[in-house]
Protein backbone atom coordinates (compact mmCIF):
# COMPACT_ATOMS: atom_id res chain seq x y z
CA UNK A 1 0.00 0.00 0.00
CA UNK A 2 0.99 3.59 -0.66
CA UNK A 3 1.65 5.68 2.44
CA UNK A 4 0.19 9.15 2.97
CA UNK A 5 3.64 10.65 2.49
CA UNK A 6 3.91 9.10 -0.98
CA UNK A 7 0.60 10.58 -2.27
CA UNK A 8 1.40 13.58 -4.52
CA UNK A 9 0.06 16.89 -3.21
CA UNK A 10 -1.70 17.64 -6.52
CA UNK A 11 -3.56 14.33 -6.41
CA UNK A 12 -4.53 14.88 -2.79
CA UNK A 13 -6.00 18.31 -3.60
CA UNK A 14 -7.85 16.86 -6.56
CA UNK A 15 -9.44 14.15 -4.41
CA UNK A 16 -10.49 16.72 -1.82
CA UNK A 17 -12.02 18.92 -4.53
CA UNK A 18 -13.93 15.99 -6.08
CA UNK A 19 -15.27 14.97 -2.66
CA UNK A 20 -16.44 18.54 -1.99
CA UNK A 21 -18.20 18.68 -5.38
CA UNK A 22 -19.93 15.37 -4.77
CA UNK A 23 -21.10 16.61 -1.38
CA UNK A 24 -22.53 19.75 -2.97
CA UNK A 25 -24.35 17.66 -5.59
CA UNK A 26 -25.76 15.39 -2.89
CA UNK A 27 -26.91 18.38 -0.89
CA UNK A 28 -28.49 19.96 -3.98
CA UNK A 29 -30.40 16.76 -4.79
CA UNK A 30 -31.69 16.63 -1.24
CA UNK A 31 -32.74 20.31 -1.32
CA UNK A 32 -34.65 19.86 -4.57
CA UNK A 33 -37.26 18.01 -2.57
CA UNK A 34 -37.55 20.88 -0.11
CA UNK A 35 -36.94 24.04 -2.14
CA UNK A 36 -38.36 25.70 -5.24
CA UNK A 37 -37.54 28.74 -7.36
CA UNK A 38 -39.94 31.66 -7.86
CA UNK A 39 -39.65 34.57 -10.28
CA UNK A 40 -41.23 37.82 -9.07
CA UNK A 41 -42.58 40.28 -11.65
CA UNK A 42 -43.66 43.84 -10.78
CA UNK A 43 -44.81 46.79 -12.87
CA UNK A 44 -41.37 48.38 -12.51
CA UNK A 45 -39.88 45.30 -14.21
CA UNK A 46 -42.32 45.74 -17.08
CA UNK A 47 -41.64 49.47 -17.34
CA UNK A 48 -37.89 48.88 -17.73
CA UNK A 49 -38.38 46.27 -20.48
CA UNK A 50 -38.59 47.51 -24.09
CA UNK A 51 -39.01 44.25 -25.99
CA UNK A 52 -41.47 41.40 -26.44
CA UNK A 53 -42.88 39.25 -23.61
CA UNK A 54 -43.72 40.47 -20.11
CA UNK A 55 -40.18 41.16 -18.97
CA UNK A 56 -36.56 40.25 -19.57
CA UNK A 57 -36.68 37.07 -17.49
CA UNK A 58 -32.95 37.12 -16.76
CA UNK A 59 -33.36 40.47 -14.97
CA UNK A 60 -36.32 39.86 -12.66
CA UNK A 61 -35.96 38.88 -9.01
CA UNK A 62 -35.66 35.13 -8.47
CA UNK A 63 -35.89 33.51 -5.06
CA UNK A 64 -35.09 30.03 -3.80
CA UNK A 65 -37.61 29.30 -1.08
CA UNK A 66 -38.95 26.36 0.87
CA UNK A 67 -41.93 24.67 -0.74
CA UNK A 68 -43.68 24.58 2.62
CA UNK A 69 -43.53 28.38 3.00
CA UNK A 70 -46.83 30.23 3.06
CA UNK A 71 -47.42 32.76 0.31
CA UNK A 72 -48.10 35.41 2.97
CA UNK A 73 -44.62 34.85 4.44
CA UNK A 74 -43.07 35.31 1.01
CA UNK A 75 -44.93 38.61 0.59
CA UNK A 76 -43.74 39.80 4.01
CA UNK A 77 -40.18 38.99 3.02
CA UNK A 78 -40.57 40.95 -0.21
CA UNK A 79 -41.90 43.91 1.74
CA UNK A 80 -38.94 43.77 4.13
CA UNK A 81 -36.67 43.83 1.07
CA UNK A 82 -38.62 46.90 -0.21
CA UNK A 83 -39.80 45.09 -3.32
CA UNK A 84 -43.40 45.72 -2.21
CA UNK A 85 -44.91 48.64 -0.30
CA UNK A 86 -48.47 48.00 0.85
CA UNK A 87 -49.52 44.37 1.15
CA UNK A 88 -53.14 45.41 1.79
CA UNK A 89 -53.35 46.84 -1.75
CA UNK A 90 -51.98 43.76 -3.53
CA UNK A 91 -53.39 41.45 -6.16
CA UNK A 92 -51.37 38.28 -6.79
CA UNK A 93 -51.47 36.65 -10.21
CA UNK A 94 -49.81 33.43 -11.28
CA UNK A 95 -48.35 33.66 -14.77
CA UNK A 96 -49.24 30.75 -17.01
CA UNK A 97 -47.57 29.71 -20.22
CA UNK A 98 -49.84 29.37 -23.24
CA UNK A 99 -49.55 26.88 -26.09
CA UNK A 100 -47.62 29.39 -28.21
CA UNK A 101 -45.01 29.92 -25.47
CA UNK A 102 -46.18 33.34 -24.31
CA UNK A 103 -46.89 34.20 -20.68
CA UNK A 104 -50.23 35.53 -19.51
CA UNK A 105 -51.78 36.06 -16.10
CA UNK A 106 -54.35 33.60 -14.84
CA UNK A 107 -58.07 34.25 -15.13
CA UNK A 108 -58.41 34.98 -11.41
CA UNK A 109 -55.91 36.37 -8.87
CA UNK A 110 -54.76 34.22 -5.96
CA UNK A 111 -56.69 34.77 -2.74
CA UNK A 112 -56.04 34.08 0.97
CA UNK A 113 -52.21 34.04 0.80
CA UNK A 114 -52.06 33.03 4.46
CA UNK A 115 -53.54 29.62 3.50
CA UNK A 116 -51.55 28.94 0.30
CA UNK A 117 -48.41 26.83 0.48
CA UNK A 118 -45.97 27.71 -2.31
CA UNK A 119 -45.75 24.04 -3.29
CA UNK A 120 -49.44 24.14 -4.29
CA UNK A 121 -48.62 26.68 -7.03
CA UNK A 122 -46.63 24.06 -8.94
CA UNK A 123 -49.44 22.66 -11.03
CA UNK A 124 -48.13 21.58 -14.44
CA UNK A 125 -45.12 20.34 -16.35
CA UNK A 126 -44.01 23.76 -17.50
CA UNK A 127 -43.83 24.90 -13.90
CA UNK A 128 -41.75 21.85 -12.95
CA UNK A 129 -39.14 22.34 -15.65
CA UNK A 130 -39.11 25.25 -18.07
CA UNK A 131 -36.71 24.59 -20.91
CA UNK A 132 -36.42 27.48 -23.46
CA UNK A 133 -33.34 29.42 -22.33
CA UNK A 134 -34.59 32.61 -23.97
CA UNK A 135 -37.25 33.08 -21.31
CA UNK A 136 -35.96 32.06 -17.90
CA UNK A 137 -33.68 29.78 -15.96
CA UNK A 138 -34.72 26.12 -16.33
CA UNK A 139 -35.22 25.71 -12.58
CA UNK A 140 -37.85 28.44 -12.24
CA UNK A 141 -40.90 26.62 -10.95
CA UNK A 142 -43.42 29.46 -10.56
CA UNK A 143 -43.75 33.02 -11.87
CA UNK A 144 -45.88 35.56 -10.02
CA UNK A 145 -47.03 39.01 -11.09
CA UNK A 146 -47.56 41.17 -8.01
CA UNK A 147 -49.97 43.99 -8.84
CA UNK A 148 -50.01 46.92 -6.41
CA UNK A 149 -53.46 48.49 -6.79
CA UNK A 150 -53.52 52.31 -6.39
CA UNK A 151 -55.68 53.88 -3.70
CA UNK A 152 -59.13 54.71 -5.01
CA UNK A 153 -59.33 51.72 -7.35
CA UNK A 154 -61.44 48.68 -6.37
CA UNK A 155 -59.31 45.88 -4.98
CA UNK A 156 -61.72 43.04 -5.67
CA UNK A 157 -61.94 41.64 -9.22
CA UNK A 158 -65.41 41.08 -10.68
CA UNK A 159 -66.21 37.89 -12.61
CA UNK A 160 -66.64 39.72 -15.93
CA UNK A 161 -63.40 41.72 -15.67
CA UNK A 162 -60.12 41.08 -17.50
CA UNK A 163 -56.60 42.18 -16.65
CA UNK A 164 -54.80 43.45 -19.76
CA UNK A 165 -51.31 44.89 -20.26
CA UNK A 166 -50.63 47.67 -22.74
CA UNK A 167 -47.48 48.63 -24.61
CA UNK A 168 -47.06 51.24 -27.30
CA UNK A 169 -44.94 50.89 -30.42
CA UNK A 170 -42.32 53.62 -30.80
CA UNK A 171 -40.82 53.58 -34.34
CA UNK A 172 -38.12 56.26 -33.86
CA UNK A 173 -35.29 56.88 -33.30
CA UNK A 174 -34.87 53.13 -32.84
CA UNK A 175 -38.01 50.94 -33.00
CA UNK A 176 -39.02 49.48 -29.63
CA UNK A 177 -41.96 48.80 -27.32
CA UNK A 178 -42.76 50.81 -24.19
CA UNK A 179 -44.92 49.62 -21.32
CA UNK A 180 -47.90 51.96 -20.82
CA UNK A 181 -49.78 50.27 -18.02
CA UNK A 182 -52.21 47.55 -16.98
CA UNK A 183 -55.98 47.80 -16.79
CA UNK A 184 -58.59 45.68 -15.03
CA UNK A 185 -61.60 46.24 -17.25
CA UNK A 186 -65.08 44.90 -17.90
CA UNK A 187 -65.22 42.54 -20.89
CA UNK A 188 -68.11 44.51 -22.36
CA UNK A 189 -65.84 47.49 -23.08
CA UNK A 190 -63.90 47.95 -26.32
CA UNK A 191 -60.18 48.56 -26.71
CA UNK A 192 -60.89 52.09 -27.92
CA UNK A 193 -62.80 52.82 -24.70
CA UNK A 194 -59.96 51.42 -22.61
CA UNK A 195 -57.37 53.39 -24.60
CA UNK A 196 -59.33 56.63 -24.14
CA UNK A 197 -58.74 56.38 -20.39
CA UNK A 198 -55.23 54.96 -20.62
CA UNK A 199 -53.96 57.70 -22.95
CA UNK A 200 -55.97 60.61 -21.55
CA UNK A 201 -52.80 62.45 -20.51
CA UNK A 202 -51.18 62.10 -23.95
CA UNK A 203 -51.96 64.12 -27.04
CA UNK A 204 -53.32 61.11 -28.92
CA UNK A 205 -56.69 60.75 -30.60
CA UNK A 206 -58.11 57.31 -29.89
CA UNK A 207 -59.57 57.31 -33.40
CA UNK A 208 -55.99 57.14 -34.72
CA UNK A 209 -55.01 54.02 -32.80
CA UNK A 210 -54.71 50.44 -33.94
CA UNK A 211 -54.27 47.40 -31.71
CA UNK A 212 -52.34 44.13 -31.88
CA UNK A 213 -51.83 41.28 -29.42
CA UNK A 214 -48.51 39.55 -28.81
CA UNK A 215 -49.26 35.94 -29.73
CA UNK A 216 -45.77 34.41 -29.87
CA UNK A 217 -42.38 35.20 -28.35
CA UNK A 218 -39.94 32.48 -29.41
CA UNK A 219 -40.93 33.32 -33.01
CA UNK A 220 -42.20 36.89 -32.40
CA UNK A 221 -45.58 37.56 -33.95
CA UNK A 222 -48.69 39.69 -33.44
CA UNK A 223 -52.39 39.45 -34.25
CA UNK A 224 -54.62 42.36 -35.26
CA UNK A 225 -57.45 43.17 -32.83
CA UNK A 226 -60.75 44.94 -33.40
CA UNK A 227 -60.78 48.22 -31.51
CA UNK A 228 -64.50 48.95 -31.59
CA UNK A 229 -66.00 45.61 -30.51
CA UNK A 230 -66.29 44.36 -26.90
CA UNK A 231 -63.20 42.68 -25.50
CA UNK A 232 -65.04 39.37 -25.43
CA UNK A 233 -65.26 39.42 -29.25
CA UNK A 234 -62.30 41.59 -30.33
CA UNK A 235 -60.12 38.61 -31.43
CA UNK A 236 -58.11 38.21 -28.21
CA UNK A 237 -56.55 34.75 -28.02
CA UNK A 238 -57.15 34.58 -24.24
CA UNK A 239 -57.37 36.73 -21.14
CA UNK A 240 -54.40 38.40 -19.50
CA UNK A 241 -52.57 39.21 -22.73
CA UNK A 242 -50.27 42.01 -23.90
CA UNK A 243 -51.87 44.59 -26.22
CA UNK A 244 -49.64 46.74 -28.43
CA UNK A 245 -51.02 50.16 -29.34
CA UNK A 246 -49.90 51.89 -32.50
CA UNK A 247 -50.60 55.42 -33.75
CA UNK A 248 -52.07 55.30 -37.26
CA UNK A 249 -49.89 58.22 -38.30
CA UNK A 250 -46.94 55.85 -38.19
CA UNK A 251 -48.66 53.64 -40.76
CA UNK A 252 -48.01 56.18 -43.53
CA UNK A 253 -45.17 54.69 -45.55
CA UNK A 254 -42.16 56.93 -46.00
CA UNK A 255 -40.19 57.23 -49.20
CA UNK A 256 -37.44 54.64 -49.66
CA UNK A 257 -34.82 57.38 -49.33
CA UNK A 258 -35.98 58.32 -45.82
CA UNK A 259 -33.70 55.91 -43.97
CA UNK A 260 -32.95 55.85 -40.26
CA UNK A 261 -29.49 57.35 -39.85
CA UNK A 262 -29.35 56.69 -36.08
CA UNK A 263 -26.16 54.74 -35.19
CA UNK A 264 -26.99 51.09 -34.66
CA UNK A 265 -30.29 51.31 -36.54
CA UNK A 266 -31.85 47.97 -37.44
CA UNK A 267 -31.63 46.65 -41.02
CA UNK A 268 -28.86 49.13 -41.82
CA UNK A 269 -31.34 52.00 -41.51
CA UNK A 270 -34.24 50.62 -43.56
CA UNK A 271 -37.51 52.06 -42.19
CA UNK A 272 -39.38 49.94 -39.66
CA UNK A 273 -42.60 51.92 -39.42
CA UNK A 274 -45.30 49.59 -38.11
CA UNK A 275 -45.86 46.96 -35.44
CA UNK A 276 -46.03 44.28 -38.14
CA UNK A 277 -42.73 45.53 -39.64
CA UNK A 278 -41.12 45.39 -36.19
CA UNK A 279 -42.24 41.85 -35.41
CA UNK A 280 -41.26 40.69 -38.91
CA UNK A 281 -37.83 42.15 -38.22
CA UNK A 282 -37.52 40.35 -34.87
CA UNK A 283 -38.60 37.06 -36.41
CA UNK A 284 -36.76 37.17 -39.75
CA UNK A 285 -33.53 39.13 -39.15
CA UNK A 286 -30.27 37.51 -40.23
CA UNK A 287 -26.66 38.66 -40.48
CA UNK A 288 -25.08 37.92 -43.87
CA UNK A 289 -21.41 38.38 -44.73
CA UNK A 290 -20.43 39.35 -48.27
CA UNK A 291 -16.79 39.04 -49.35
CA UNK A 292 -15.20 40.36 -52.52
CA UNK A 293 -14.23 37.54 -54.86
CA UNK A 294 -11.89 39.30 -57.33
CA UNK A 295 -9.50 40.03 -55.70
CA UNK A 296 -10.41 37.93 -52.65
CA UNK A 297 -11.15 40.03 -49.56
CA UNK A 298 -11.91 37.89 -46.49
CA UNK A 299 -12.89 40.90 -44.34
CA UNK A 300 -15.88 41.75 -46.49
CA UNK A 301 -19.01 43.48 -45.22
CA UNK A 302 -21.74 42.22 -42.89
CA UNK A 303 -25.33 43.33 -43.51
CA UNK A 304 -28.45 42.78 -41.48
CA UNK A 305 -31.21 41.53 -43.76
CA UNK A 306 -34.52 39.70 -43.57
CA UNK A 307 -34.57 36.01 -44.47
CA UNK A 308 -37.43 36.67 -46.91
CA UNK A 309 -35.73 39.61 -48.67
CA UNK A 310 -35.96 39.35 -52.43
CA UNK A 311 -32.85 39.34 -54.59
CA UNK A 312 -33.41 42.92 -55.74
CA UNK A 313 -33.48 44.24 -52.16
CA UNK A 314 -30.33 42.30 -51.22
CA UNK A 315 -28.40 43.76 -54.15
CA UNK A 316 -29.57 47.31 -53.38
CA UNK A 317 -28.57 46.97 -49.71
CA UNK A 318 -25.18 45.58 -50.68
CA UNK A 319 -24.58 48.40 -53.16
CA UNK A 320 -25.54 50.94 -50.50
CA UNK A 321 -23.34 49.25 -47.90
CA UNK A 322 -20.30 49.27 -50.17
CA UNK A 323 -20.81 53.00 -50.61
CA UNK A 324 -19.32 53.28 -54.09
CA UNK A 325 -22.43 54.23 -56.04
CA UNK A 326 -22.52 50.77 -57.55
CA UNK A 327 -25.33 49.74 -59.84
CA UNK A 328 -27.09 46.85 -58.02
CA UNK A 329 -27.78 45.20 -61.40
CA UNK A 330 -24.02 44.82 -61.95
CA UNK A 331 -23.38 43.00 -58.68
CA UNK A 332 -22.91 39.25 -59.15
CA UNK A 333 -23.32 36.98 -56.13
CA UNK A 334 -21.70 33.58 -55.55
CA UNK A 335 -22.27 30.88 -52.97
CA UNK A 336 -19.19 30.94 -50.71
CA UNK A 337 -19.31 27.17 -50.18
CA UNK A 338 -19.66 25.92 -53.75
CA UNK A 339 -18.42 28.96 -55.65
CA UNK A 340 -21.43 28.73 -57.93
CA UNK A 341 -23.13 31.83 -59.23
CA UNK A 342 -26.43 32.78 -57.60
CA UNK A 343 -28.62 34.24 -60.36
CA UNK A 344 -31.42 34.57 -57.79
CA UNK A 345 -30.59 34.73 -54.10
CA UNK A 346 -34.04 33.73 -52.85
CA UNK A 347 -34.18 31.48 -49.80
CA UNK A 348 -30.98 29.67 -50.72
CA UNK A 349 -28.64 32.37 -49.42
CA UNK A 350 -30.06 32.14 -45.90
CA UNK A 351 -30.05 28.39 -45.38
Amino acid sequence: PVSDEEVPTVLEKRLVHENEEEELRRKDRAEQLLYMSIAIVTESDMASHHGVDFVAWNKVKKMRVKKAMLLSKLLEQLKSEEVLKDLSRLRIWKLRMTENRTYKVGIEPLESPDTIRLSSLITDYDDLRFTPKTYAAPDTHVRLFLEEVPEGEPLEKEDDELLLFFKKFVPKPLPHLEFVGKVLVNASKSLLEVAADLFKNEMVSTENLSFHEEVAVSEPDVQRLYGTTPLATCNLTSTGGIIIVEALSSLIREEESARNLTPGAALNGRPIETVVDYFDYLRLRVKVKFIKRFPLDEDGIVLELLSNDEDEIVRKELARGLGKRLDPDYIKLYDSASGKSLPSLGDFAFR
